[in-house]
């Protein structure tokens, strides 16, 4: 540690002139280098003298019982795939929610605001790093005039006063203070400051996993409301035949107003679902527009037959990729959303759902509690170096004298003394142990609390990944059957139909089968959107959706920081698209702005 040794050799030397000699100044200044030098070459080989972090060491938690392997993996149908968990939602072969992921990615709020929290804990890192050089850096200057009243006449006289009865005293030069950090009270502050550093890119990682998997579960609420809606319409529109049916065989005598009315009730019933779906269909819209930054109002990709588009930006580059397909046009006869395809064709069966104990590697969750239970550890190591003493030096450098007019001439030598100094000081915590003791203690049971916290987090997680998992293989299963209903439906209503025109059966018999296949026909949409819907939760569950490079911020906030705010380099890597391989905890700049 040589700028600890050197400091520790200042603190060793003491020196003190003052003369108008130049030949002396010299002579000192010699003589002060040469015994500092002195003092630490012979510190070099002092053991004692290099410095180390008294508290704890972190450690991540061991996680006793973890599950080998998933519980509720169906065993005849296992989840094993090679689905990219960081691009999820591709695998659903949908241009429309590749766009929006990566209209959201680029506009939402809540990214942004995750990036200026990371640019915010840069900052904190900066300065913690900046505490291992000296605390207090300034240049001073101070003038004093004193008007006696009267003066004895051996008084001694100051040098070439300006006005006669008036002494003048001018002090100009730079002074510094350094606490040298024996116990490695700033060493575990730049530790916690770290942590707490790389919890901020976990929370902007759990941001990008949240945000990716609300705007799926908002774009398939909206396509499973779209397709209840067709199908309501759809069913409309088949019983309104029933009534002109039911309507004339009334006029010809062939039937009672009771099947008229039956008809005309069974139409009535499902017209009126109509306007709630559409409700529906305007709330999962507006949802998503908040998600993607902007007023409630129409979405392109939300309209059918849309086309993908190259995403734009504010700042004119892209934060994200979403995939392929981004600025091509669909080839013909292919389905721009997954309203318009069949139940199962759009949803992913070979999800990678890898073991248990890749969550605490995915989910971002898990390792920003890791980083807090790192960073409350480090506070201990703080707090314990408070009940150590503490050394620190003071140096000055710089010019008095008497002379105020010297020193605009440019005759500062011949009226003004150079003046040099450097103090150590040594304070010793006494008689406020008892203070200090518990301070370490309360830091000590945080600690102890952000443990328990971090297991619980994992066990919530691999409680959400359990009960995904689960959900999303029976939510198949009964999609299955439901479609092997509604195809049943619609061959009853068929016969129905036929019987009735007959005369085999009466009309009782056709609304009762139309009002199962409507049902049945709904079922199903509301089963495939809640598949789909089970599985983004399955790809949130599993930590899937994040990058760790930062986005770049909107250059519309970039240039208001900037306006108010020399920023240096900390924001050099959000003004453009991430490069590969870029460090995610850029260097601190700990030379400048402390």
């Amino acid at each position: 540690m040589p700028n600890n040794v050197f400091s520790t050799a200042l603190a060793c030397n003491h020196y003190l002139f003052n003369s108008r000699s130049s030949r002396v100044r010299s002579h000192w200044l010699r003589a002060g280098i040469a015994k500092s030098l002195i003092v630490t070459l012979c510190l070099l080989g002092v053991p004692g003298c290099s410095t180390w972090s008294v508290g704890p060491d972190f450690e991540r938690p061991d996680m006793q019982n973890m599950p080998e392997k998933w519980n509720a993996d169906d065993p005849q149908h296992p989840l094993v795939g090679n689905v990219s968990l960081d691009t999820w939602w591709q695998s659903f072969n949908d241009p429309a929610l590749n766009q929006l992921v990566t209209r959201a990615r680029l506009s939402s709020p809540t990214i942004e605001a995750a990036l200026l929290k990371i640019v915010q804990y840069r900052a904190q890192y900066a300065i913690a790093i900046g505490s291992f050089f000296p605390q207090t850096q300034e240049l001073t200057g101070t003038y004093s005039s004193e008007h006696p009243s009267r003066r004895s006449a051996d008084a001694p006289q100051p040098d070439e006063p300006s006005q006669p009865g008036t002494i003048q005293q001018l002090n100009l030069g730079f002074q510094a203070t350094w606490e040298i950090d024996i116990w490695g009270k700033y060493r575990r502050n730049a530790e916690a400051a770290k942590a707490a550093l790389q919890g901020a890119h976990a929370g902007y990682e759990l941001a990008l996993v949240t945000l990716s998997a609300d705007v799926a579960q908002q774009y398939f609420s909206y396509r499973m409301t779209e397709k209840q809606l067709e199908i309501a319409r759809r069913n409309s529109l088949a019983q309104k035949e029933s009534v002109r049916l039911t309507e004339a065989m009334f006029r010809l005598g062939a039937s009672s107003g009771r099947d008229y009315d039956q008809a005309v009730a069974m139409q009535k019933n499902t017209e009126a679902d109509i306007p709630q779906l559409e409700a529906q269909l305007i709330t999962s819209r507006n949802a998503l527009c908040v998600l993607l930054g902007i007023p409630p109002g129409p979405v392109p990709e939300l309209a059918p037959g849309w086309v993908p588009q190259p995403p734009q930006t504010t700042s004119g580059a892209a934060r994200a990729s979403s995939g392929p397909t981004a600025g091509k046009t669909l080839p013909q006869g292919a389905m721009p959303y997954a309203a318009e395809r069949t139940a199962q064709s759009f949803i992913p069966l070979d999800i990678a759902i890898g073991v248990p104990a890749d969550l605490l590697r995915r989910r971002p969750d898990v390792r920003q509690a890791e980083q807090e239970a790192a960073a409350q550890c480090a506070r201990i190591g703080i707090n314990k170096a408070a009940l150590f003493p503490s050394f620190s030096i003071s140096g000055f450098l710089g010019f008095q004298g008497s002379d105020v007019g010297a020193f605009t001439r440019g005759d500062t030598f011949s009226h003004n003394a150079f003046t040099a100094s450097a103090s150590p000081s040594l304070v010793l915590p006494f008689l406020n142990y008892g203070r200090l003791y518990n301070a370490v203690r309360a830091q000590d049971a945080v600690f102890q609390q952000s443990l328990v916290t971090y297991k619980q987090t994992v066990l919530r997680a691999l409680q959400e990944a359990e009960n995904a998992m689960s959900s999303f293989i029976r939510s198949r299963q009964r999609l299955t059957l439901l479609q092997q209903a509604a195809e049943a439906a619609g061959r009853s209503t068929k016969l129905a139909l036929e019987q009735y025109n007959a005369g085999s059966t009466d009309f009782t018999t056709v609304v009762s089968a139309q009002t199962t296949q409507y049902q049945q026909e709904n079922s199903v949409a509301a089963a495939a959107g809640n598949t789909a819907l089970q599985a983004v939760a399955l790809f949130r569950a599993l930590g899937g959706g994040w990058q760790p490079q930062p986005l770049p911020l909107p250059k519309a906030t970039i240039d208001a920081m900037k306006k108010r705010t020399d920023w240096g380099g900390m924001l050099r890597d959000m003004e453009s698209a991430p490069v590969a391989g870029q460090s995610e905890i850029p260097q601190a700049e700990t030379h400048r702005g402390y």
